[in-house]
């Protein structure tokens, strides 16, 4: 069976710190304005089960339906972690779901999926009128989501869907 190369590990790696330097930034932040809840804890928990699945056997190259399940799940959390919390990272997770994205999906239905979330997460956003609303950080966001599917844009072994 194909293996990853060593750079693909390291970017899953690169993944987990990611969520949970983007956590411990939304924890703290959250617990100072007495605006933690549950909600927002379990969503943050499922997320990481869901890169876990994503992520457990990282050597292998073949990933199926549930692995693309996964993502899916991940990309449901990282919307309701931004629609119930403001503490400024959260997009983060979209680049954490963009840099995975082309070992499940084709290298366009990856590009489609950074910009479909994005494009989610503005929504919600400016429904609930927070800061990520705005173009420029919307921007910010899309341009990190690029660099990580960028990593994987000259790749040939994309996996098929």
């Amino acid at each position: 069976m194909p293996r990853r190369e060593r750079t693909q590990v390291r970017l899953m790696l690169i993944g987990l710190l990611t969520w949970v330097l983007s956590g411990t930034a939304g924890l703290a932040t959250l617990h100072s304005r007495a605006e933690l809840h549950l909600g927002w804890a379990a969503a943050q928990a499922v997320f990481g089960l869901a890169f876990w699945v994503n992520t457990r056997l990282p050597w292998e190259l073949k990933r199926g339906t549930l692995e693309i399940a996964a993502l899916a799940v991940e990309v449901g959390c990282a919307l309701v972690i931004t629609a119930w919390s403001s503490y400024g990272f959260e997009p983060a997770l979209l680049v954490i779901i963009a840099g995975q994205a082309p070992f499940c999906l084709s290298l366009p239905h990856a590009w489609l999926l950074a910009v479909g979330q994005t494009a989610a997460a503005g929504l919600l956003s400016a429904t609930l009128e927070r800061p990520l609303s705005s173009l420029g950080g919307l921007a910010m966001y899309l341009s990190l989501q690029v660099f990580a599917l960028g990593g994987r844009a000259g790749s040939d072994d994309a996996s098929e869907s």
